[in-house]
């Protein structure tokens, strides 16, 4: 569940809050509950794995990999017989009390995850019949668990249940058909990649995956179309497990615009080794994925210690869905309140986030000196986002097939951050650490749009001048394009840095003004809040127009010697900097 994105903003995104297989009707609302209390506001929820009718409803989380789908009906824990009501009722009471705008729920690209039951009489008019699992070359080279999977494949033979690519489409028709009418917003289509071992019988693996997403494209766009037409969201639909060439390739041709799509493993809350490497990866795989989709760094939980901090301030840089998986009662709020906006609103960027040039050739998980930094842009021109991390420590260990600490430079093996201080992000004001810097050309966009203004003045160098902000050292800095702002990060920590274009003019004084809007410098994408901004001069005053970003957020302000609300006049000859930052 959580916070939409608004005006001046592609996609509208929020927190879930899930149960896992233990979800019922009741605990989705005492998740809310807990949400409102804390004082968040979410928009939208995903309802998780729990409320499909399957061969085992009751599994406990871990045990359902063997069973199937036997109806397209939600479960008896969310059906009320005596009142007659469905899915429905949890859906209208989500939305009438708790003011959510999008329920989505989940379910696996075959039903479930042993795809459908062939005895089920609800589902015998797809003809589902047994799947012939098939070992694709190299899988097992690059994931050796799967030959313990495939060892099981004759049994599993006899399990898995697959509607055929001649009914797919009649499949996810009357499913999201009747999805829809018990108002259902979207869906979360998870277990993608298990289609790469059902092509045996069904045409090949590359064409079943191309007609199940066909089938899948056509379904979502006629029961959760996106009416605001806004890029980004490819219909209401997350695809999950879904890295196989055969179905990656096949995403932004089968939606016709960039699908969500999932860019890592799953969040491990319990496993500290794991929260480093899924950043990482997360970001390296952004490399591809961006390409292919807009990318979803997965939900988290925000009171884990030091590792929700980092969780946090990467999904709100990420420019991807924002969504949480507290348990009920068990929230940091100062980390909600950095990320959602009092209505449910998040600062959400653009565009994909991407590593920054000078991390794509080092490893910061193994190596002690190194970090890693991503970027972003924002809305608004001459503005982008820059955050860094310390990652050291833990990585994924292929013999070991488990996220484990790496050896530092002495050969002792490196301790895996744990929960402590919750928001002392600045290693050098507090201990030992790892130094590095902030460049604005960090911010590939901030390079790219300087070397074409450049051009165009025909100019050889440039005084350009550029602010950067670091969201938890609290300092601002000035500076030129390359020019470095350095800081020390201890490992587990990041920094959030806003950057913004310094606007100069000339006062009737003969002296320079200059100018730069930060944006709100309490939450983690600060420049998020501004979607553009003017600066003119007249009758001797500069005035610097700033337009804000989703409704509810506040308006930016000049946090300087002469700050106002709203427009920023500032008076000419009077003040030689400006900076207009904003607390909420």
């Amino acid at each position: 569940m959580g916070g939409k994105r608004k005006r001046g903003s592609r996609g509208r995104h929020t927190h879930a809050q899930t149960h896992r297989k233990r979800v019922d009707h009741d605990k989705v609302f005492k998740g809310l509950t807990s949400l409102r209390e804390a004082g968040i506001c979410p928009k939208w929820l995903v309802l998780d794995d729990g409320w499909q009718s399957t061969s085992n409803s009751d599994a406990p989380n871990g045990e359902q990999w063997m069973d199937h789908l036997t109806s397209i009906k939600a479960n008896g824990k969310f059906r009320d017989e005596k009142e007659g009501t469905d899915l429905s009722r949890t859906v209208k009471r989500a939305q009438e009390e708790f003011g959510i705008d999008y329920f989505l729920v989940w379910h696996a690209i075959a039903g479930y995850w042993a795809g459908v039951d062939l005895d089920s009489p609800d589902l015998v008019k797809y003809k589902p019949r047994r799947a012939l699992l098939n070992r694709p070359p190299g899988i097992v080279e690059v994931d050796p668990d799967m030959k313990m999977f495939f060892r099981v494949s004759k049994f599993l033979n006899k399990r898995f249940g697959v509607v055929p690519p001649e009914k797919i489409r009649s499949f996810y028709d009357d499913y999201h058909r009747y999805l829809r009418s018990q108002g259902v917003h979207g869906v979360k289509v998870d277990a993608q990649s298990v289609v790469n071992f059902l092509g045996r019988g069904n045409g090949g693996s590359v064409m079943l995956a191309r007609a199940f997403h066909t089938a899948l494209s056509k379904s979502v766009r006629k029961y959760f179309s996106d009416s605001d037409g806004e890029k980004g969201e490819g219909g209401r639909i997350i695809h999950c497990m879904c890295h196989d060439s055969e179905i990656l390739l096949q995403l932004p041709a089968c939606y016709g615009r960039q699908p969500v799509i999932r860019g890592s493993d799953d969040f491990y809350p319990r496993d500290k080794g794991s929260h480093s490497p899924h950043i990482y990866a997360n970001a390296f795989n952004s490399l591809m994925i961006s390409s292919c989709g807009l990318q979803d760094w997965d939900m988290f939980q925000t009171n884990i210690g030091d590792a929700s901090w980092m969780h946090a301030a990467s999904r709100a840089v990420s420019g991807g869905p924002v969504y949480i998986s507290d348990r009920p009662g068990d929230h940091n709020t100062e980390i909600l309140r950095r990320m959602v906006l009092e209505d449910g609103g998040v600062l959400k960027p653009p565009a994909n986030a991407l590593p920054c040039l000078k991390s794509l050739f080092v490893d910061p998980q193994r190596e002690e000196d190194a970090l890693l930094s991503i970027w972003n842009e924002c809305e608004a021109p001459g503005h982008g986002v820059v955050a860094v991390f310390n990652l050291f420590g833990s990585a994924w260990s292929q013999g070991r097939r488990t996220y484990a600490p790496v050896r530092t430079s002495s050969g002792a093996l490196s301790g895996v951050p744990v929960n402590g201080e919750p928001a002392g992000q600045n290693g050098g004001e507090g201990g030992v650490g790892v130094g590095g810097g902030v460049r604005p050309s960090d911010c590939h966009r901030l390079l790219r749009d300087h070397r074409a203004e450049v051009k165009e003045a025909g100019v050889v160098g440039d005084d350009s001048r550029y602010a950067v902000y670091f969201h938890f050292g609290d300092r601002l800095g000035v500076g030129g394009l390359d020019d470095e702002h350095p800081l020390v990060l201890s490992k587990g920590k990041c920094e959030v840095a806003a950057i913004s274009k310094v606007l100069t003019f000339d006062t009737v004084a003969g002296t320079e003004g200059k100018w730069a809007s930060i944006g709100l410098v309490d939450m983690f994408n600060a420049g998020g809040a501004i979607v553009s901004e003017k600066l003119s001069y007249q009758g001797g005053r500069a005035q610097a127009d700033m337009t804000p970003g989703p409704r509810g957020s506040p308006v930016p302000r000049a946090c300087a010697s002469h700050g106002v609300h709203g427009k920023a006049q500032v008076a000419g000859g009077a003040v030689g900097q400006g900076f207009a930052a904003c607390r909420r």
